[in-house]
């Protein structure tokens, strides 16, 4: 279909030495929003409300047009088809185009006309018959340059695919939305978890210390224990022979190798008694340290279940982490997924590749499509990134419970 079958022909015209002023009066009587300068029949410009806004700022009113108007005019030939002629007006994100028959301006094409009579022709024949009445579409204010704020589902016979073009983004668009909601959560419970293992380390750890301070008390008690029994000359025959032949005791005291040949093996009352009056001045130091000894080992033994257990806790929350972020792998790829799919479906519409839509707004077309603006993706995989690096820094650490 050729622009001429479909243009509105006999446009209103001014001459080049028009007032601006002038041209307001039309503008306001005739709800036009441009109007074209021509001198006998050639185009010289055009001048529209947006120059009337813009270009006028400390001027005149009795400015002759010529001096304010554009001179850089779009335009076809009577015979270009309106399927070229909608690419032009998309292309350069134009309402409207000049119409010329040998140099001579002869209509107008704009969006509208293609949107309601182009529109009503191509598929007038393919219903025919049916008893169906074709409507004409809303024309969303684009021909007197006012915004529209919503593409509502239209009543009636979806000839054009629009109304399916609709429903697939209303629904790919929940799924993003519920999709973008549950990385939120993972991420955020995330950094939750890696707080509580980091803590549950910092414990175990502090633990730790905690035990190798009682380890050193308890070597120094050791130590202090064998510079008694090196100063004590009758120690080997007056403490094996008096004291340990043949007696049994309740506890058992281990002595390190460094004692040389002492091997203290079982202890009583009775025994420790007998030694504190045999030697009287060592004796007691003796035990006094044998006690603290014990007392120590209890402690350390004590420390050490603490300890394990923090361990065992620590481990359980790096599971749990590490589990977590899998999962909150798998939510960015379902999401990635989810929007491929509604993108593809979105563009097999028959609506999307058809010369209506190429005209539709850039904010309609927007509606149109999948919304991720207020879905801030890259921001949360930066802070996933962040995650798995810190992780990864303590992880390579590991913690591993002691031996009693």
């Amino acid at each position: 279909m050729e622009v001429k079958e479909i243009m509105t022909p006999n446009p209103i015209t001014v001459t080049s030495d028009t007032t601006v002023g002038k041209i307001r009066e039309i503008f306001s009587r005739m709800r036009i929003w441009s109007i074209y300068v021509t001198n006998n029949g050639k185009l010289e410009g055009i001048f529209t409300k947006s120059d009337l806004r813009n270009r006028m700022y400390g001027k005149s009113l009795n400015t002759p047009v010529s001096a304010v108007m554009s001179r850089d005019v779009k335009w076809v030939k009577s015979d270009t088809d309106v399927e070229a002629a909608a690419e032009y007006l998309s292309r350069f994100h134009i309402n409207g185009l000049a119409i010329v028959k040998d140099g001579t301006l002869c209509g107008i094409l704009t969006r509208y006309d293609i949107k309601t009579r182009y529109y009503r022709q191509s598929h007038s024949q393919a219903i025919e018959g049916e008893g169906i009445k074709i409507g004409v579409p809303i024309d969303n204010g684009m021909a007197d340059g006012k915004k529209g704020e919503e593409l509502p589902e239209s009543p009636g016979i979806d000839i054009t695919g629009k109304k399916e073009m609709i429903q697939i983004r209303n629904i790919y668009q929940k799924k993003l939305d519920s999709d973008y909601s549950e990385i939120v959560r993972v991420i955020n419970s995330l950094n939750h978890e890696f707080d509580i293992a980091v803590n549950k380390k910092n414990d175990a750890q502090e633990l730790k210390e905690n035990i190798q301070k009682h380890m050193e008390e308890r070597d120094r008690a050791f130590t202090n224990l064998q510079n008694l029994l090196n100063k004590e000359e009758k120690y080997e025959t007056g403490m094996l022979d008096k004291t340990l032949r043949g007696m049994k005791a309740k506890g058992r005291a281990i002595i390190k190798q460094k004692l040389k040949d002492v091997d203290i093996d079982t202890l009583q009352y009775g025994s420790v008694e007998q030694y504190k009056r045999l030697y009287p001045h060592y004796g007691a130091e003796i035990f006094k340290n044998i006690t603290e000894v014990n007392v120590k080992e209890q402690e350390i033994r004590k420390a050490q279940e603490v300890y394990n257990h923090a361990v065992s806790s620590y481990n359980s929350q790096t599971e749990i982490t590490e589990k977590n972020m899998g999962y909150a792998d798998g939510a960015f790829a379902k999401y990635e997924k989810d929007y491929k799919n509604g993108d593809d479906e979105i563009k097999d519409c028959r609506y999307y590749g058809s010369t209506l839509y190429k005209l539709e707004r850039k904010k309609t077309k927007l509606l149109l499509n999948l919304n991720t603006l207020n879905h801030d993706i890259s921001g949360l995989k930066n802070t996933m990134v962040v995650i798995k690096r810190k992780f990864s820094a303590i992880a390579n650490a590991p913690l591993e419970e002691m031996k009693y």
